[in-house]
This record gives structure tokens, sequence and C-alpha cells, in this order.
């Protein structure tokens, strides 16, 4: 079972939060789809199966993200509440390369100015092997990624409105399962 990859997955989340936000020791909230959570665990779980499989990996990562409590919402999402200590976790262990590329990804991004040509710009600044093209979908223009995943594997989507940009990041079996068949991830 994939325990490692969503405890990996939480960790970006929350070194994301703090990149842009700054880093508070408060109760951290995420959100996940069902289908997105069986990819990251490479399992077929319905909710009911989901709320065991949970419990386990709230034991798998108590050490370090402390006691993660979950909720079940409609439409299959899954709430995960982490404690401050996830926060503390994450501000202390992740502080290389990936830290250091979303930071300065997030920089471009929030510039006022920025164009596609600078995001693409930090993806080189960090590999050689870079994967960008346009996209033709209705809420996305370019999609940037490093080929051999590092310093991640995110596939990241961006949207240029006027001199405005956003993206989002997907994981690779979240964009895939998005872009590839047409449903939601």
């Amino acid at each position: 079972m994939g325990f490692e990859r969503l405890k990996q997955h939480i960790c970006d989340m929350i070194l994301e939060q703090q990149l842009k936000l700054g880093y508070r020791e408060e109760t951290i909230r995420l959100y996940y789809l069902l289908p997105s959570l069986n990819r990251l665990l490479e399992t077929k779980a319905d909710v009911q199966g989901m709320r065991q499989i949970l419990l386990e990996f709230a034991a798998y990562v108590a050490d370090d993200l402390g006691e993660v409590g979950f909720s079940f919402l409609k439409d299959s999402r899954i709430g995960f509440v982490l404690p401050p200590q996830a926060g503390s976790y994450v501000k202390e262990k992740e502080q290389g390369t990936k830290a250091m590329f979303l930071k300065d990804f997030l920089a471009v991004i929030c510039r006022h100015d920025a164009g596609l040509d600078a995001v693409e710009e930090i993806f080189h600044k960090y590999s050689d092997q870079v994967h960008a093209e346009d996209l033709a979908h209705e809420d996305f223009d370019r999609l940037i990624y490093f080929e051999e995943g590092v310093p991640d594997d995110y596939r990241y989507c961006i949207t240029q409105e006027g001199p405005h940009l956003s993206y989002h990041r997907f994981t690779a079996d979240d964009f895939a399962a998005e872009f590839m068949t047409g449903s939601t991830p």
C-alpha cells in the first residue's frame, strides 16, 4: 500500500501552504477525493474500505505527523485534520531542493508581470529535463513538469489571464485521470 506516497503528498501540500502563507503552529485541514486517495494509496477501496485504510495510515504516520483525524463528506470527499505537529514536522524536514524550487516557482507565479516563459525558466534552473507543452484545455494554457521527477514529480498546469498567472499542480496519476480520460481527479 502507498502509505509513504500519501504521507509525502500531505507533506508537499503543507510545504506549499507554508511557502505561500508562512509557518504557523496550527491545525491543518486537507481534502481529498476518494479516487485521488485510491491512486495515491494504490488501492481500489470504496468509502467504507477507505475508512479502515485511513485508520492504518494514521497509525503509520503518528510519530511524524501526530494524531491525524478524518471526516467523510458528501461526494466522496475525505477531510484530513492534521495537528500542529504535522506543520512542525514539515518545517523541519522539507528544506531541500524541492522547497527551493517551489519557493522560486511561487515567487514567479505571484509576480504581476510574469509570463509563461518566466515559469519555464524556473523549471530549467533546477533541471535540463523539463517537459513543457501548450494545453488545449479550457482552464489551463501550459503544462510543465520535470521529466525525471526531480526535484518533484507534479504536473503544473499554468493559466495566464492578462498579466496574472495561476496554477494547479496534479500528481502524475491525477493528471492522467483528468486529462487522458476526462474524469475528475
